[in-house]
């Protein structure tokens, strides 16, 4: 009881004098099961925003739940697995499969980088990894003034002993990436002109539509700016949905859940609500 009230505490402390939409949360229910809570989340607020995001609300049906749900499935990740889908294979570097024109361009993309962040990428002759997540590695480097939403609540749960349940192994999350053809991760390359200005551009335009509310905005943009997320609907969105709400089917109707999820599953065709509806469960959007 001392832990729920700290934290309850710590929520009101760390957001107050909000100037944004609140945090979007929905009721789930089904037949006479009980009721759970889902709430989009993003990667990108500052640390720094002052903004009473996580209220009283939202604290208080985090607090009810006997079952935190996660994006991300650490129990059941395996390290060998996820290497697999990261790295090239056979020891080859990116040197050894991009062409002379693509490796040069990647070099100057990271050279500019370079000259005005510090960062922990690895040497473009050294790095083992697909074109695709070199990419990433760069365009998501230095976030340590986010606040990651699912970080927090994970530690909570932790400290509540709530029962955690993920919905995506790290491995599948990249077994999902590791398939866009080679054509596409070359033409997602050519987009971004300057690491910096690029990565700036997509956070500050996330950052923005949520503090709007405008959860269509937020998958428009993503789809948008990573246009193999396009090409890939499916696999990115419809399938993984209907795979994750059969995953969890059977806490939903048993105990009270607490589910975190990234916004951008919460809007366009097949995403997450949807597939909820569809499988007979009532969802109501409560803030």
């Amino acid at each position: 009881m001392r832990n729920i009230t700290l934290a309850t505490l710590f929520f009101g402390l760390l957001f107050s004098c909000s100037n944004h939409a609140d945090i979007p949360v929905w009721e789930i229910t089904k037949e006479d099961g009980p009721k759970s809570y889902l709430i989009g989340t993003i990667d990108y607020m500052d640390k720094s925003e002052n903004g009473d995001l996580l209220n009283e609300l939202i604290t208080n049906k985090f607090n009810e739940a006997t079952t935190y749900i996660t994006q991300i499935d650490i129990k059941n990740s395996d390290f060998l697995l996820t290497k697999q889908e990261l790295e090239i294979g056979m020891n080859q570097t990116l040197k050894d499969v991009m062409e002379d024109v693509d490796f040069d361009y990647l070099q100057n993309l990271i050279t500019e980088f370079n000259k005005s962040k510090t960062n922990n990428l690895l040497s473009l002759d050294s790095n083992r990894t697909r074109l695709i997540f070199y990419l990433q590695d760069a365009l998501y480097n230095n976030n340590q003034n986010n606040f990651y939403f699912e970080q927090y609540f994970m530690k909570q749960a932790m400290g509540n002993k709530k029962n955690i349940v993920g919905l995506e192994t790290y491995q599948d999350f990249y077994r999902t990436q590791s398939q866009i053809s080679d054509e596409e991760q070359l033409g997602f390359m050519r987009t971004i002109g300057n690491v910096e200005s690029f990565s700036n551009d997509y956070k500050n335009n996330i950052a923005e539509a949520y503090k709007e509310g405008d959860l269509e905005k937020i998958q428009e943009v993503t789809i948008n700016t990573f246009p193999y997320q396009k090409t890939n609907y499916a696999n990115f969105y419809t399938k993984k949905h209907t795979f994750w709400v059969r995953a969890i089917d059977s806490n939903l109707i048993q105990e009270k859940c607490f589910i975190t999820l990234n916004a951008t599953n919460l809007s366009g065709r097949g995403n997450f609500i949807e597939t909820l509806l569809s499988k007979g469960y009532k969802v109501d959007k409560i803030q």
